[in-house]
């Protein structure tokens, strides 16, 4: 995205990433955006999250990753499908289903961070206390997030 584009919108950032170089630029955070047919779309925090509130369970002191041990648990975006027991849910990734913590709004969009790639559980990932991130409505169930 151009910097004009970013301007004055809402975005989510990864900034416990190690600084490196992308296509030559350095690099000390990232933005989170699903993949769509080869395009980034940016996801948007909660409505009502001011700028700099950090993701659930996330603390000031957490240490600096680096990008492959971020893209080792991968985020996908998916669709609450119900509840699964007490005290968990059912995501839709699209091609399989996968458990998360918590109840979640039945057909919410999610995004999941699988504990790794094949991984059948995950968490939500939400700021301001479970509040969702919001994703477009063209993003569609399974789409990767980076």
């Amino acid at each position: 995205y151009p910097r004009e584009a970013l301007e004055g919108r809402r975005v989510l950032v990864v900034s416990n990433l190690a600084p490196r170089s992308l296509r030559g630029i350095p690099s000390q955070g990232m933005l989170l955006a699903a993949d769509v047919e080869g395009r980034a779309v940016l996801l948007s925090p909660p409505a009502g999250a001011v700028p700099g509130t950090r993701r659930d369970g996330s603390h000031p002191g957490d240490r600096i990753i680096r990008f492959d041990e971020f893209a080792a648990t991968p985020f996908r975006v998916g669709k609450v499908v119900g509840p699964d027991g007490p005290e968990s849910s059912r995501i839709s990734l699209g091609d399989r289903t996968v458990r998360v913590a918590g109840h979640w709004p039945a057909e919410a969009k999610v995004v999941v961070r699988l504990r790794a790639p094949e991984a059948s559980d995950g968490e939500v990932l939400t700021l301001a206390g479970r509040a969702l991130v919001e994703v477009p409505p063209e993003v569609p169930l399974g789409a990767t997030v980076r």
